[in-house]
């Protein structure tokens, strides 16, 4: 069975050394994602068995969370961690949305893992440029560009899935 959990700043070592971050790595997660009274908006999970982590933000104007790409490594290969996350926020917080930044290949693994899921195209994210749109470029991109084409998708439960 995987060992997934929430983390908060007292675990910091564990993310340090199982990907390699250096002290001034530290800062992002220390003041914005691990900060334990701002957990109902930001979260990290972990995967120890398979050195997987999830960073999510939750949207303060819309019923929707965002999964951080830059602060975020988990496996593409395998759907089941991804999944735990998302059942958590349907489960916990009844958020049925979410927004992903993905390349092609990302994107088309995840619309055959999560068939509850229908996924919108939002923007598409050239190269080395930010879209333009203030909540997109701080809740999604972090303000960072990135060396290929991504693109911004909502994904959105399907209504006979939703608990009722």
């Amino acid at each position: 069975m995987e060992k997934i959990k929430r983390l908060s700043i007292s675990d910091w070592q564990t993310i340090k050394f199982t990907f390699n971050l250096d002290q001034q790595s530290r800062m992002p997660f220390e003041n914005y994602f691990l900060v334990d009274e701002r957990f109902p908006t930001f979260g990290y999970y972990i995967n120890d068995i398979l050195s997987e982590m999830i960073c999510t933000t939750e949207n303060q104007e819309t019923p929707a969370w965002s999964i951080a790409r830059q602060y975020s490594y988990f496996n593409m290969q395998s759907d089941s961690f991804i999944k735990f996350v998302i059942d958590f926020f349907e489960k916990e917080k009844s958020l049925y949305q979410f927004f992903t930044l993905l390349n092609l290949k990302e994107y088309e693994f995840l619309d055959v893992s999560l068939i509850k899921y229908k996924s919108y195209l939002e923007h598409k994210l050239p190269s080395g440029q930010l879209t333009g749109y203030e909540n997109i470029d701080h809740d999604i991109l972090n303000y960072k560009t990135y060396n290929e084409d991504l693109s911004v998708y909502l994904w959105v439960l399907k209504n006979e899935y939703r608990i009722k």
